[in-house]
């Protein structure tokens, strides 16, 4: 990553979810930040997670429920997050298009650079949301076929345990059949 390379040049970067922590830690670096992060709506849960490639997990704390929260409604927010970690508290200012978020966490930051992030966010955001949601098709996907996978499996099982009813209903009868058979003699 070269050093000079400008806030809208690692952007471009983005689009590769592996080095997603790598460029957020440069862009974070860029515009004097502690961190970058982008948040993105799951619909499937119907809640705000960090984007794919980004870590899954947020620190906690009463901070980051107010910023999931805030994530739903359109527009700059200023808030107080818990960063690194639980009990330390930062400044972070919150970008949100009510589908997904950019959140910039620090005490201060370069406001001037941030625009320049905050001018490209509906691009970045819109990769996001598709990322997203082919991830979460993905694991629809997934479940649809455990799903199938499953309901072979249990008709199988029906299946044979029919063919076992019959042979039993049809051995019975045999057996009723020699009985009455026998009483007969």
């Amino acid at each position: 990553m070269s050093e000079d390379a400008t806030v809208i040049e690692l952007l471009g970067g983005m689009i590769d979810p592996s080095r997603r922590p790598q460029i957020a830690a440069h862009i974070a670096e860029r515009l004097g930040a502690d961190a970058f992060l982008v948040l993105v709506h799951d619909t499937g849960v119907n809640a705000f997670l960090p984007a794919p490639g980004f870590l899954p997990t947020l620190p906690g704390g009463p901070g980051w429920a107010a910023a999931l929260e805030t994530s739903r409604i359109k527009g700059r927010h200023s808030l107080r997050v818990e960063y690194p970690a639980v009990g330390e508290t930062r400044d972070a200012m919150l970008w949100s298009d009510g589908h997904a978020a950019l959140v910039l966490i620090g005490n201060s930051f370069d406001e001037e650079r941030a625009r320049d992030l905050h001018r490209l966010f509906p691009m970045l955001a819109w990769g996001l949301r598709s990322e997203q949601a082919v991830v979460a098709a993905a694991g629809q996907v997934s479940a649809a076929q455990d799903a199938t996978r499953h309901a072979h499996l249990l008709s199988t099982a029906l299946s044979a345990a029919r063919t076992d009813a019959e042979h039993a209903l049809a051995d019975s009868a045999r057996l009723n059949f020699e009985l009455k058979e026998a009483d007969r003699r």
